[in-house]
């Protein structure tokens, strides 16, 4: 009797040990796949600022000089848990050099120490640094295919601005191809006190301009039918402002004219569903539009 006890115990805790190295296991293996996920993120927003760029630096003194940027995508492992297989991590690393001539080896050379990407608010911020100059901090904003911003050398009691451009052949983001072009659908009233037309049109003129926030400048304008597609029973309105984020391809269109629309989606080549508010209810319905 006592050893069929024995036995019984010894298989219960069997059992038990067993539950709990397989919720270990599953719980680990769910850090290990969200960590993976995340580092797939990154490396997608790193991609978007990853290349080679040429420019000037100008110190505050008034003089120019050549630089160039070279920023790579760099993995490093991140352990799980101590386990032996970490996950990669992706960061930015690289150079700076501050160009003394035309020849190879003439130039001031500046490692990459951390460097800093916002895609929501197109931000670069960049720590670099060599045994002379200590460190540089560069605070850059992403314009199309520019970097532009300020610089700080705190040991040496340096600063001034910087204006880098990317080299041709290294890939970025399209600013004109995601929104722009005709797009035509329904619009769906949610609040009880709006009477919105239930056709909807809009229109996106999108090009690139360095001046412009982002480097794009988007123009056009909305059309809501009061008819069939095919009458001239619609009301217009031209856009007073468009806000757009090159990187997250994010938009928030604002109309004039009778009706006082924002407009709230995400750019697409081929289908959107745009969020519809007015000045006077807020948040009223939706549109669901296909490009044509």
């Amino acid at each position: 009797m006592r050893a069929r006890k024995l036995i019984c115990l010894v298989g219960l805790l069997f059992v038990l040990v067993s539950a709990c190295s397989k919720s270990s296991l599953s719980q680990r293996d769910g850090r290990r796949e969200q960590m993976r996920n995340t580092a797939e993120s990154k490396r997608r927003e790193l991609e978007m600022v990853e290349g080679s760029y040429l420019g000037l630096l100008a110190q505050s003194s008034g003089s120019e000089q050549n630089i160039s940027v070279d920023l790579q995508i760099k993995d490093i492992p991140q352990p799980v848990d101590g386990e032996v297989d970490p996950v990669p991590t992706p960061v930015l690393t690289g150079f700076l050099r501050i160009l003394l001539g035309d020849g190879p080896d003439e130039f001031v050379g500046f490692g990459i120490d951390k460097a800093e990407f916002d895609p929501k608010r197109g931000s670069l911020n960049i720590v670099c640094s060599n045994e002379q100059a200590k460190e540089m901090i560069l605070a850059l904003v992403v314009n199309g295919t520019n970097l532009s911003g300020s610089w700080t050398a705190p040991k040496v009691s340096a600063s001034g601005t910087i204006l880098l451009q990317r080299r041709d052949g290294s890939t970025t983001p399209d600013p004109t191809k995601s929104l722009k072009g005709t797009y035509q659908g329904d619009l769906v009233n949610t609040h009880p006190d709006s009477n919105l037309p239930d056709k909807i049109l809009l229109s996106f003129v999108t090009s690139q301009d360095l001046s412009a926030p982002n480097g794009v400048r988007i123009t056009g304008s909305v059309r809501l039918y009061l008819g069939p597609w095919t009458s001239n029973e619609f009301v217009e309105m031209p856009f007073s402002d468009v806000q757009y984020n090159l990187f997250t391809q994010k938009f928030v269109a604002k109309t004039s004219g009778d009706y006082k629309l924002t407009l709230k989606g995400q750019a697409k080549e081929q289908n959107m569903i745009i969020r519809v508010a007015t000045d006077a209810l807020g948040e009223v319905g939706y549109a669901e539009v296909s490009k044509q």
